[in-house]
């Protein structure tokens, strides 16, 4: 029995009727549901796909079905995720596109103002930023988060521009607010009271530190750079008494920060020196030297100062052991390798070590990035240990580079120009009759 055969005619409509049967199932298809656009783009910017971001951003940017708060959300994000990008030009095209959008919610305006201000501030156009940050404060219903965070960021720009009176006139306002949040009052005070310093008027700046130390349930980090910032007030006035309290209590801050924390144990050493107290001295540089956590700079400071702390001490052999160490140290700061350098030359130079040094000595003339009145003590502290070892040339030798030396210490030079001159009038030969 042979199979059925259809006509050509009729085979042919039943394979176009298939063919076309998905794309007419995707014509009647559901637009994709844009807040699920929205979830994946925020998702792929909190991952750091910034350019997955954007594209999904852009999307819903372009999207018919999308709500205006959903077009508005998207285009603050995208402004933010071009920023992140380092383009802020597009950036405040975003944020720009949003604030002429009629039907936008206005906490997304007020956002996109504010930001908008922050990018023009790195545009470098204060203006701009103030003139955005202006209208986020004045604008009737503005969430009271974002007026007290532009006018913190206004009182900023203002201090930027030399305006000192006008910003403290802004953080006074946001100090004042009642239902500002608590770490903008607190970061407030804390800048207000960096003016008043600049102004010296200490007391004024005490009182505002003062205040910000107060609030129990300000965050940890303001209240430790008040403190700190207040010791060092103390410390201008020659209260040493207070400046060491506020040391003290700042050490002593378990959710300070540690950077914080090892400047205080820092300048509380510094304090027991003056006031002759070496062993509580070294007792805090100690601390910050077992400070893995604390930043290498101060970590290197305290080694230094520990040093130092030694000589008074009579104790050459740790002495020279702190300087050494600093030096070795790969990520200490150049300043403080070279002062270690000419300080621990000067330790060997009392041993009678005059080779070794030198040899320091010449580490640090050699340094690239050696700090000019490091450079010249090493200079000097060589020519001075040539001299004793009967190396006249290269003695004056030396003096001459320091006489020449751009920004060299005015004393040193002269010490250098008078030694030299002795040294040369000694080498040159006796007339005779």
């Amino acid at each position: 029995m042979r199979p059925a055969r259809f006509p050509q005619t009729r085979l042919v409509a039943a394979v176009l009727a298939l063919a076309s049967a998905p794309s007419a199932a995707r014509a009647q298809a559901p637009p994709e549901d844009t807040a699920a656009v929205l979830e994946r783009a925020l998702a792929a910017h909190a991952r750091g796909d910034l350019p997955g971001a954007i594209a999904e951003y852009t999307a819903l940017t372009l999207s018919a079905s999308a709500s205006p708060q959903l077009r508005a959300r998207a285009l603050f994000e995208r402004g933010v995720a071009w920023g992140q990008m380092g383009d802020t030009d597009k950036e405040i095209a975003d944020y720009a596109a949003l604030l002429q959008m009629p039907d936008a919610p206005l906490e997304e305006k007020t956002k996109a103002l504010y930001n908008r201000g922050l990018a023009w501030g790195k545009k470098g156009d204060p203006q701009k930023a103030i003139a955005d940050y202006t209208t986020v404060i004045d604008l009737a219903g503005a969430p009271v988060e974002q007026r007290a965070k532009a006018l913190y960021n206004r009182g900023l720009t203002w201090g930027g521009q030399g305006e000192s009176d006008e910003a403290v006139a802004d953080f006074s306002l946001l100090i004042a607010m009642p239902d500002a949040p608590l770490d903008q009052r607190a970061k407030a005070l804390l800048t207000r009271g960096r003016i008043w310093s600049q102004k010296q008027d200490s007391e004024r700046e005490i009182a505002d530190y003062t205040t910000l130390i107060g609030m129990s349930d300000a965050p940890a980090d303001e209240r430790a750079r008040a403190l700190f910032g207040r010791a060092i007030t103390w410390a201008q006035r020659g209260d040493i008494e207070k400046e060491i309290a506020d040391y003290t209590t700042l050490a002593q801050m378990p959710d300070a920060p540690a950077e914080e924390r090892a400047k205080a144990l820092l300048n509380r050493g510094v304090a027991w020196d003056r006031r002759g107290e070496t062993d509580n001295a070294i007792s805090d540089y100690s601390v910050i030297v077992q400070m893995t956590e604390a930043p290498a700079e101060l970590r290197a400071k305290a080694l230094y100062n520990r040093g130092v702390a030694r000589r008074q001490k009579r104790d050459p052999d740790k002495e020279i052991a702190d300087y050494t160490a600093v030096i070795q140290m790969r990520d200490a700061p150049a300043e403080q390798k070279a002062k270690a350098l000419v300080d621990r030359g000067a330790a060997w130079g009392l041993r009678q070590q005059a080779a070794k040094a030198i040899a320091d000595y010449t580490a640090v003339v050699q340094m690239p990035n050696a700090p000019v009145p490091e450079r010249a003590r090493a200079l000097y502290n060589r020519a001075v240990a040539h001299n004793q070892k009967g190396e006249t040339a290269r003695a004056i030798a030396d003096y001459t580079a320091l006489i020449r030396l751009p920004d060299a210490p005015a004393e040193l030079k002269e010490r250098a120009a008078r030694e030299r001159d002795a040294l040369r009038a000694r080498a040159s030969p006796t007339p005779t009759n």
